[in-house]
């Protein structure tokens, strides 16, 4: 050390580190709340903005549910309604929750689990991001684009050529997205958000729990699965955080 350059000594050093030592036990607390308080004002707009989406998604397609094959044998004609083309689960990216409250070995809750499988359960990007159910554009859901494929005849339009063959079927029903931008992220802790789409269509030909609530779901922070798969009146369970997309029909 330069002559009359003074250094701090070992007693000023020792109330320094320990002035920084107080003040860390004071604002981690506050910090660590405020991480806390941040992740679940994220869940809570994330679980609301895909609800918001899916719901537009279905006006403008003019169904009531999502689709493993998004038309049928010709691209002016509705999807094939029936059950066993109807998706049961749509997800996105992130960890499998496990389930927690002793729903596990219970079928109905077990869907929550599934893996993606792109049939019974598909990733929420492939329908609301990518138009590409089953992640095979061949699944897609018909577009602006696709209302106007057909080859005009005797002056016929391509939208009046859409409705006859279709049997009247809305022509101006059509994806019009991307509804959000991609990928479908993990929650804040690490888990995908889980939609019980299964119980979005109310129509008469599909009676299977038709009472049953159609709810975005996450996890929470202990990634366990405590919400029901299958409630009518739904009631959020544990740490979950869920967002309400529509009432069963009876």
């Amino acid at each position: 050390m330069r002559k009359g350059v003074a250094g701090f000594t070992l007693v000023e050093v020792t109330i320094i580190l320990l002035v920084l030592v107080i003040l860390g036990a004071i604002m981690l607390p506050v910090i660590g709340n405020f991480v806390v308080k941040a992740k679940i004002v994220r869940v809570r707009e994330d679980v609301g903005a895909l609800g918001a989406v899916i719901q537009l998604m279905l006006n403008d397609i003019g169904e009531a549910c999502f689709y493993r094959v998004g038309h049928g044998d010709s691209i002016a004609s509705p999807p094939d309604r029936c059950s066993s083309n109807r998706v049961d689960l749509l997800v996105g990216d992130g960890d499998i929750p496990n389930l927690g409250g002793g729903m596990d070995g219970d079928s109905m809750n077990d869907m929550w689990k599934h893996p993606v499988n792109f049939s019974t359960v598909d990733f929420l990007e492939n329908h609301i991001v990518a138009n590409r159910p089953g992640n095979s554009a061949s699944n897609r859901y018909r577009t602006p684009a696709d209302i106007m494929m057909p080859p005009l005849s005797h002056g016929e339009s391509g939208i009046d050529f859409a409705r006859r063959s279709s049997s009247g079927f809305n022509a101006e029903f059509a994806w019009r997205g991307a509804y959000m931008s991609g990928p479908i992220e993990a929650d804040p802790w690490g888990g995908r958000y889980m939609v019980n789409v299964q119980f979005l269509d109310p129509s008469p030909e599909y009676t299977l729990h038709r009472s049953f609530d159609v709810f975005v779901l996450s996890a929470g922070s202990d990634e366990l699965t405590e919400t029901a798969f299958a409630q009518d009146g739904a009631i959020c369970g544990g740490d979950d955080f869920i967002y309400i997309l529509s009432g069963g029909a009876y």
